[in-house]
């Protein structure tokens, strides 16, 4: 049978699937909208298809959905579910391991951005003038490219204007201040400041983008001058990314998203990162797990590869490697076991061999000399962004996620993709100076977000979650750690051994679960 008649047979089996789950849909008195029609209509196969829509169903029905329509993101929350409940089973003796097209595939990877041969040493008051100069500047630069900032007065003009008169302007958030309904904030340009001023008698929506603000965020205000050098607040707008349409790979491969591995922990889930390792081997699940593995192209791993030493209180109580040097080497001894058609691209985490201060360079190689000196691993600093087959992919560890749960109201760890999504929106990675987050005065700001990234890569909190904003795809990618007695005093419970799957053609994910699976 020739390539062009497989083709038409596999197009035809995708409609039927697709055909049978919309039915199950309308027998139980739903529709799927056009965003739910698309992201069926780009599931692999072994997504069964009518589970997906069964699940959403009952979701719908326990909740009281009375429109009646299954939405995409009751969908994507429906493959979660259906997929995790799958276990692949192993391979049984003799037979042969099909493997998909990343084998024959070139790598195509370009490293947009990486701080590491960039990051100065001097630690001085001028340098930290000049970082937040330098925020300042280019996040402006970045609001002025909107409609409704263009026209922005600098803070200088703002204060010379007319009482009563409607002014607009942009600073970066010194202060921030809320008592009895009021929220008060000073903004600074680069030569002046100018209060901003939120009453209770303003709109709640107004309110709650206000209190969503983090300090150090460059923003821009509209709002009624009054006496003094203050605006009573009307309107503030984020950086924000623009509205767009994501870059795609022109074939079909796929990445693997990992983060937070902490090798060198009592608490390290070996048997599972074991069978992961296996999976995109060939070497274990059913024929469509297998297919799968096999257009897996690029490995990205979002830091915390090791588990360190002294990162947290009392944790040599819970190491079973205590040197770091040692742990490094069985990380290197596991990626050396990943596929030689697989590209490795590793950033360092906050555990992990390199000063905790952002931006990081690459782990150092004096820790982690195995990850050298073997099989070639992109080693980067944190955060770097890369281009996979023509696809943007910012990768960053995560550690900042701690100050946006700890400052901002309706955020939780629970919800790792919602703290994420306001980072994207904030246009910058840390943005708030001085809490659990450490930032170097770098002359120049390396966590601010110029160009929109097709993948926001992250970990450190240990949660899978992702979702879709603006074009982008959000991925929290978990971890390989169960819980230790800090995550359990500060009530988060992790989702371990969950690894999402990228396809690079459609940006679509599937989320596998290798605790599910039996040997």
């Amino acid at each position: 049978m020739g390539v062009e008649a497989t083709s038409q047979i596999s197009a035809v089996d995708k409609d039927a699937r697709l055909r049978k789950a919309l039915m199950a849909a309308l027998k139980s008195g739903y529709q799927v909208d056009q965003g739910g029609f698309d992201l069926l209509s780009n599931l692999p196969e072994i997504v069964d298809l009518e589970a997906v829509v069964s699940w959403a169903v009952e979701e719908s029905v326990k909740t009281g959905n009375q429109s009646f329509w299954l939405s995409r993101e009751v969908l994507e929350e429906a493959v979660r579910q259906v997929v995790s409940k799958v276990a692949p089973k192993p391979v049984e003796a003799g037979v042969k391991v099909t493997r998909g097209s990343a084998i024959e595939v070139e790598s195509r990877i370009e490293v947009l951005s990486d701080p590491t041969n960039e990051l100065g040493s001097e630690a001085s008051l001028e340098n930290f003038i000049e970082y937040f100069r330098d925020r300042f500047r280019r996040t402006e630069r970045l609001l002025r490219k909107r409609m409704d900032a263009r026209d922005a007065v600098s803070i200088e003009d703002a204060l010379e204007a007319p009482l009563r008169s409607s002014v607009k302007t942009i600073g970066m958030v010194a202060e921030k201040m809320e008592r009895k309904g009021v929220i008060r904030m000073r903004l600074e340009g680069l030569q002046s400041s100018i209060a901003a001023i939120v009453t209770p008698s303003a709109e709640r929506s107004l309110i709650e983008k206000v209190q969503r603000v983090f300090l150090d965020q460059v923003v821009c205000v509209t709002g009624l001058k009054v006496e003094g050098d203050a605006l009573i607040l009307t309107e503030i707008t984020w950086p924000d990314l623009p509205d767009r349409v994501p870059a795609k790979a022109d074939v079909e491969v796929c990445a693997a998203l990992l983060s937070d591995m902490h090798v060198g922990s009592k608490m390290f889930l070996r048997k599972f990162f074991d069978r992961f390792i296996q999976w995109l081997k060939g070497d274990f699940g059913t024929s469509g797990y297998r297919d799968l593995s096999g257009k897996v192209k690029y490995l990205v791993i979002a830091g915390d590869l090791a588990d360190g030493i002294g990162v947290y209180p009392e944790q040599e109580r819970e190491l079973n490697i205590y040197n770091i040097y040692e742990q490094y080497k069985v990380v290197a001894d596991y990626i050396e076991q990943v596929p030689e058609h697989i590209e490795v691209i590793a950033i360092p985490g906050n555990h992990d061999a390199v000063r905790q201060a952002l931006p990081q360079p690459a782990i150092l190689r004096k820790y982690a000399a195995p990850l050298y000196e073997g099989r070639d691993v992109h080693m980067l600093g944190n955060p770097s962004t890369v281009r996979l087959h023509g696809v943007t992919v910012l990768i960053y560890h995560g550690r900042s996620l701690d100050d946006v749960v700890a400052s901002v109201p309706n955020t939780s760890f629970e919800n790792p993709d919602g703290a994420m999504e306001l980072l994207l929106k904030a246009r910058h990675l840390s943005p708030i100076y001085g809490q659990r987050t450490a930032i170097a005065p770098e002359r120049r700001d390396f966590l601010l977000i110029e160009e929109p990234p097709d993948i926001f890569h992250a970990g450190h909190i240990h949660i899978f979650k992702y979702r879709n904003y603006r074009g982008t795809l959000i991925v929290n990618s978990g971890t390989w750690q169960s819980q230790t007695s800090y995550q359990r005093k500060n009530g988060l419970n992790p989702t371990p051994a969950h690894i999402p799957i990228v396809n690079l053609k459609t940006l679509q994910v599937t989320p596998l679960d290798f605790t599910q699976i039996t040997v």
